[in-house]
């Protein structure tokens, strides 16, 4: 299979990450250097001025490991321990580099928004460094020894378009730099034009896709330092960072000290903007001795994933999670159910008031018997129904209409009250295959997962103004584990959870009419309904009203919730270009 640079829409996990036990090591592998000693020209006082200059060397030579797995945010200086040609970099923060992937051949930084294309307008940067065993013949499309002069090979490659060549020092070697994209396909590569294989398969280029290569003289096996985005724009605004990071750059082994405490926070979606927030909070409110490294889209396009990832939090296996609020009652946690009352959240504006209420803290109340602490919410989305052949905004489209649900009781509840069959075929192109097929007629999603998804190929109508409920994180920690920890260190997961809620508010607000002109283009069409059918459907929920009234906790968060709303000046919902209304 080759594998290539993160496309537009697709999250760039071509290599497979192990969730098995999912904890990272506290420490890397320490490598002990021959610090440089400056001397002193009085020789009177050497033997001291040695001592000292080589203490304080030590110290300054000191490097973290870098995190060898997960989408985990970098700030300071670090040293490989595990790549094929060792050597060590500076991250200044504010360029908010984070690493995915580090193996004996390949490591893989990445830069800007999380999920490359999730969101319309959003592009991610990725930077590759390799240095690769053996190349793809041209020709045979079969693996070979790599060429003594790998970049005149590259250039002569008949699969790839290089631009003008251009120079470049790396570390104090030298480096030649050249725009590389898709001419047509290698033999045997799927499709794409591919020229190296790595650790994890094989690397290319697929159609429509480009980049920057830079080809670093280290010896036989030279090392090959690629970056790349989904549009010449966004690679052209990622070449000053790029750069900046290479200015950095020392080969050779260098000092390597304690690596901070890491926490693995595992998540069933893909990476979100918010949860990389969380991480890089966390680490600057706890002084850099704590990091924290994300284990995203685990258990793949299961329909339980969501119920995975919460187990695995309550055993102990993850120490944090980025929990979906509605699978808790599945776990027997009903506490959060006022959240998901129906038709009730029905904005950004609200989920933002909810996040900032008091009674925020005690919807995460029933999650203590689980041996789970609630350090915060997070808004997600807002859940519309997706319609593959009509739109449903009436309680009569809902009738007898298979509804893709995401596993949790009470979501199954709001569905049948409609008079809709809920069924859990899964997401992805589990989904979109089911809404091609007929096998469901609609699905209860959100703008940005269909627009993520694609999910415009295989349905064409999305509801403007019928929230059936929203999507709420709750950022939780086991509760053994956060006992564990110094008062610093859970004083920064807490502080860093409290800054994560309105962060994932004002994200959200900012990209849902974004990512709503994009379906537009995509030709989805939104439906609105009129007053009377949101009444109906409303009325229509009144047993799960009442079901709800009985548990004393989602009875106090559904009035506290109206009583937000109530306040009123919450805005519209996204703004849909007229030529895409239904």
């Amino acid at each position: 299979m080759t594998v290539h640079p993160p496309k537009q829409q697709v999250y760039t996990g071509a290599w497979v990450r192990s969730t098995r036990g999912f904890t990272a090591p506290r420490d890397g592998a320490r490598v002990l250097p021959a610090s440089p000693v400056r001397f002193l020209a009085l020789l009177g006082i050497a033997t001291v001025a040695l001592v000292t200059a080589t203490t304080s060397s030590a110290r300054a030579a000191a490097h973290r490991p870098l995190p060898t797995a997960g989408e985990t945010p970098l700030r300071g200086d670090y040293a490989t321990s595990r790549f094929a040609a060792p050597f060590s970099f500076s991250v200044r923060e504010r360029d908010g580099w984070r690493v995915e992937h580090v193996a004996y051949e390949e490591i893989t930084l990445m830069r800007g928004s999380a999920c490359c294309g999730q969101n319309a307008g959003a592009r991610t940067g990725v930077l590759m460094i390799m240095r690769p065993r053996r190349v793809i013949d041209a020709r045979t499309g079969k693996a070979t020894r790599i060429p003594r002069n790998i970049a005149r090979w590259i250039r002569r490659n008949p699969h790839l378009r290089t631009g003008r060549a251009s120079r470049l020092r790396v570390g104090g070697r030298r480096a030649r730099v050249f725009s590389i994209g898709y001419r047509s396909a290698t033999p045997r590569n799927e499709g794409c034009a591919g020229f190296l294989e790595l650790s994890f398969g094989r690397f290319g280029l697929c159609p429509g896709e480009r980049a920057c290569l830079a080809v670093v003289d280290v010896g036989a096996r030279p090392l090959l330092i690629q970056w790349s985005s989904a549009t010449a724009r966004a690679i052209a605004r990622l070449e000053r960072p790029v750069r900046r990071l290479l200015a950095t750059v020392r080969f050779g082994k260098r000092r390597v000290a304690a690596r901070p405490r890491v926490l693995v926070i595992g998540n069933s979606d893909p990476s979100s903007d918010d949860e990389l927030f969380f991480a890089r909070e966390a680490a600057r409110r706890s002084g850099g001795t704590l990091q924290i490294s994300l284990r995203s889209e685990l258990y793949g396009e299961r329909p339980d994933k969501e119920r995975r990832v919460a187990r695995d939090l309550q055993a102990g296996r993850l120490p944090l999670a980025w929990d979906a609020t509605r699978v808790w009652d599945t776990e027997g946690v009903t506490s959060f159910q006022g959240l998901q009352a129906p038709f009730l959240i029905d904005s950004v504006a609200l989920m933002d008031r909810v996040i900032a209420s008091p009674f925020a803290a005690q919807v995460g109340s029933g999650l203590g018997a689980k041996g789970v602490t609630g350090l915060g919410l997070a808004a997600v989305n807002l859940r519309r129904p997706l319609g593959a052949r009509k739109p449903f905004t009436s309680l009569t489209a809902f009738q007898r209409a298979k509804v893709n649900v995401i596993t949790s009781r009470i979501s199954e509840d709001i569905l049948r009250a409609l008079g809709a069959a809920p069924v859990d075929v899964g997401g992805g192109e589990v989904l979109g295959n089911a809404l091609n097929s007929g096998k469901v007629d609609a699905a209860e999603t959100s703008i940005d997962v269909v627009f993520r998804n694609g999910y415009a190929e295989v349905a064409k109508y999305m509801s403007s103004n019928v929230v059936l409920f929203p999507k709420f994180a709750s950022i939780d920690a086991n509760t053994a584990v956060l006992g564990s920890l110094p008062s610093v260190q859970r004083d920064a997961l807490v502080q860093a959870a409290a800054a994560t809620g309105p962060y994932s508010t004002a994200r959200l607000k900012a990209l849902e009419s974004a990512d709503a002109a994009a379906l537009c283009r995509a030709g989805i069409r939104f439906a609105s309904a009129t007053q009377a059918e949101l009444d109906a459907l409303l009325a229509a929920e009144q047993p799960v009203y009442d079901a709800l009234a009985a548990d004393p906790v989602s009875a106090h968060v559904i009035e506290g919730v109206r009583a937000l709303k109530q306040q009123g000046d919450l805005g519209s919902g996204p703004t849909v270009p007229a030529r895409c209304r239904a």
